[in-house]
């Protein structure tokens, strides 16, 4: 897949999965610059728990090192992209996180992995619902229309 300037990368992969109905994607590589990301990074919260910070923002001329996640669906049947990703700026710092925005610069170039025998399905994790972790957990396939076809129009 490729991406054009200003879009994002984690819409681009919701729009995807629903355009196609695919259960579950994995990207495999990912090559090209960003000119915006927001991210957060593993914290503690005031009570000793593992959280995530809030958000931060880089703006810039920035190129993607490394960018890993899946997209799957929440309990609502909403595709949810969950990725972490490695940045370089145009300075050469270096930072990393958990992605909830990447808008493409130049371009984004993905090679993606996708199943239609398994689901993400995104919910609140074990012993961290009061802070809102979630994560996903695979399940099997319970809807066979969710396969590689596009939407009838007019459904």
């Amino acid at each position: 897949m490729r991406l054009e300037p200003g879009e994002d990368i984690a819409d681009r992969l919701c729009a995807l999965a629903k355009e196609y109905r695919l259960p579950a994607i994995a990207i495999a590589s990912a090559v090209g610059s960003v000119e915006r990301v927001v991210y957060s990074t593993a914290i503690r919260d005031s009570s000793g728990i593992p959280a995530y910070s809030e958000p931060r923002s880089h703006e810039g001329y920035t190129e993607i090192g490394s960018l890993q996640g899946h997209v799957g669906y929440d309990l609502d049947e909403v595709p949810f992209a969950h990725l972490h990703g490695v940045f370089a700026s145009s300075e050469g710092r270096v930072f990393a996180g958990h992605v909830h925005e990447a808008r493409v610069l130049v371009t984004v170039e993905l090679g993606l992995v996708a199943t239609s025998s398994a689901l993400w399905r995104r919910r609140p994790l074990d012993g961290f619902k009061d802070n809102g972790l979630a994560g996903f957990h695979p399940a099997a396939l319970a809807d066979p229309r969710c396969s590689a076809q596009p939407d009838p129009v007019g459904e």
